[in-house]
């Protein structure tokens, strides 16, 4: 999976998720829990290539095929797999659901380590709005993207992603 970040950062797509794929069969076949590590990046490719419901069957056999996810970390990837899902499919609900989860997981956390993912989840909360509609409140999360204070390090193709949605619904809001 590490070269398949690199391929990634390259511009390669196609390669990377080629062998984030098979790094995915790879760890399914030894019910290996790094899955949910990568499974995101594959979640969000697929997306892209039109094939939501894949990706959303993808993330609910690896929960089974590997085991459901134990630690902190592989919940709230896990969780953060399946809101993608569910925003990818237009199901506001079930998206929210998940967000809901991994907002009250990061929330626990932020206790005992400080704010590492609170964009994040700021983000999918301005997602699951604004397939809503809720076009003022989905702008609202997804400006925190920009000012929530992170120990984590910020992704350009992240900012860019956030930047591309508020302008959208500066359109759509007429500004």
């Amino acid at each position: 999976s590490r070269l398949s970040l690199l391929y990634q950062s390259e511009g390669r797509e196609k390669e990377s998720m080629e062998l984030a794929q098979k790094a995915i069969d790879r760890f399914i076949i030894d019910r290996n829990p790094a899955v949910f590590g990568i499974l995101n990046d594959v979640i969000i490719y697929l997306a892209d290539q039109g094939r939501q419901q894949e990706a959303l069957e993808l993330t609910l056999d690896i929960a089974t095929k590997v085991n459901t996810p134990v630690t902190f970390s592989d919940q709230f990837s896990y969780h953060l797999a399946l809101s993608n899902c569910y925003i990818n499919l237009n199901n506001p609900d079930l998206a929210e659901k998940h967000v809901v989860i991994i907002d009250s997981m990061e929330t626990k956390a932020e206790a005992i380590r400080g704010p590492m993912r609170r964009a994040l989840v700021n983000d999918q909360y301005g997602n699951v709005l604004m397939i809503r509609k809720q076009y003022k409140k989905a702008k609202e999360y997804l400006e925190k993207h920009f000012v929530t204070t992170s120990i984590a390090q910020r992704v350009l193709s992240a900012d860019l992603l956030i930047y591309r949605r508020l302008i959208r619904i500066d359109s759509i809001l007429g500004g």
